[in-house]
């Protein structure tokens, strides 16, 4: 039996990278080159200072994947056998109790966590928190992916007098791009190779770094695949932009952008996110800054992550997709697709009128006066306050 396979889904994790995007002329100067200034004859500015704030790495998937063709997402993907291996105990220098509480102990959390953590395991699978394996199944992933290595050197570990805490990450591999390539495609192939990979540099996965952020359950009827997912969605503050190359596989094209640009664009149909990065693109617009971000990580520390999965529903002119706390999310959603689809031949807006409560997606037709081929029109609806600390989306 795998580790992370279940008869209705496959569990995965994604890692949303974020850095602070800073202004053009401080990013100049960082990198030795003096900007110009006016000159006595001139009013003009050769360069132009440009707003601040967080950006975050997309990528988008290719036409051919089974799984969101043609939409952008963040890095990540399914778990791996490899990633509970009993081998990352060693790795982490964890092999006595008190070792491992003392690097893993910060997983810990208030209440009993999402499912995909708290459930049982068989033994040969357990030796390792699934808190911390799906962290390196992100980690691993986001390596494939974009050849953005998080790790840190195995010696730190020593060092460490108190229990490690949340950090902001390190780009590993920017300093061993060339020589880490062959171990990309090494990875790729085979997941086992992530061990081996940090055995032979002595560096661990930054799992401490990977603060957790939300727990996706793909919905049923979803039309944009049959397959489904849940998926732990981390993130993490990266002190510098790093290089990134998509695996011209299964992504052929990344961009770092602000949540908001990356909104502005899927609403102009220039790019199209996958709804749970759109809704993680909301919600990122409450911080102005790496730094407001990072503060409210570390406040969150030990709030459990609520599965999610969107309830869809056909009313008469819409089709809406319900989450938690929504006047009518079901009491017991219906995770395994046993009941018929949820169909009311109410039109949105009589549904509204008995909806005081909403949290949920809306799904359009395009007007009629659409050019060929349009997208249907998708936005967010949210006017109740997640539950356990976390921030609702800026609508």
């Amino acid at each position: 039996m795998c580790a992370a396979v279940l008869k209705h889904w496959r569990e995965a994790a994604t890692a949303i990278l974020v850095h602070q995007r800073r202004p053009a002329i401080q990013n100049i100067q960082k990198n030795g080159v003096k900007p110009k200034t006016k000159s006595p004859d001139t009013e003009q500015t050769t360069v132009a200072p440009m707003a601040g704030g967080l950006e975050m790495l997309v990528m988008k998937r290719s036409s051919r994947s089974s799984f969101m063709p043609d939409l952008y997402v963040f890095p990540g993907g399914t778990a791996d056998d490899a990633d509970f291996s009993r081998e990352w105990m060693d790795i982490f220098r964890a092999a006595t109790p008190e070792k491992k509480e003392e690097r893993f102990g910060f997983v810990k959390t208030l209440s009993e966590n999402a499912p995909m953590f708290s459930r049982q395991r068989e033994a040969k699978f357990s030796s390792i928190p699934s808190e911390i394996a799906f962290r390196i199944c992100a980690l691993r992933e986001t390596f494939e992916e974009s050849g953005v290595l998080i790790a840190r050197k195995g010696e730190s570990l020593c060092s460490y007098k108190q229990n490690f805490s949340p950090c902001e990450a390190f780009n590993f591999g920017q300093d061993h791009a060339s020589e880490l390539e062959e171990w990309r495609q090494k990875v790729t192939s085979e997941p086992t190779q992530f061990l081996q990979l940090c055995k032979k540099y002595d560096i661990v996965p930054d799992v401490w770094s990977m603060f957790d952020w939300s727990d996706w359950l793909t919905p049923i009827g979803d039309p944009l695949s049959s397959k489904r997912f849940d998926a732990a969605f981390f993130i993490c503050c990266l002190e510098e932009k790093p290089h990134v190359a998509e695996d011209a596989s299964e992504l052929v094209h990344f961009q770092w952008s602000s949540p908001q640009e990356m909104i502005s664009e899927n609403r102009q149909g220039k790019v199209q996110l996958a709804p749970p990065q759109l809704y993680e693109a909301h919600r990122l617009l409450n911080f102005s800054s790496a730094d407001d971000l990072m503060n409210f990580l570390r406040r969150r520390v030990g709030q459990p992550m609520e599965r999610w999965m969107p309830v869809r529903v056909q009313c008469a002119d819409a089709v809406l997709f319900l989450f938690p706390g929504d006047s009518l999310y079901p009491s017991e959603p219906d995770i395994y697709g046993v009941e018929p689809a949820l169909v009311m031949d109410k039109t949105l807006e009589e549904l509204e009128a008995i909806s005081p409560k909403r949290h949920r997606g809306v799904r359009q037709p395009p007007p009629k006066d659409s050019k060929p081929g349009s997208r249907p029109k998708f936005t967010l609806e949210c006017n109740v306050q997640p539950r356990f600390g976390h921030v609702k989306p800026v609508l």
